[in-house]
């Protein structure tokens, strides 16, 4: 979680830097979920059998992983 100042106060540089590296870690994550709900296996109700859903996900991140050491 990023600090945050208190009422009248102000951050330090140093949780300033936390911040901003918190945000950029967080970019990267938000960005590598969009790739993963780009295959509709996440964004809608999973209907078929429970115990293949893990092979599917790790087939998906596989492919992302793939995909971006290209």
């Amino acid at each position: 979680m990023p600090e945050k100042k208190s009422k009248g106060g102000v951050l330090f540089v140093v949780e300033k830097v936390v911040n901003w590296c918190l945000v950029c870690v967080r970019i990267l994550v938000e960005y590598l979920n969009v790739k993963i709900e780009v295959f509709k296996i996440t964004v809608n109700r999973y209907r078929i059998r429970r115990r293949r859903f893990g092979l599917r996900m790790a087939l998906i991140c596989g492919v992302i992983n793939f995909e971006n050491q290209i």
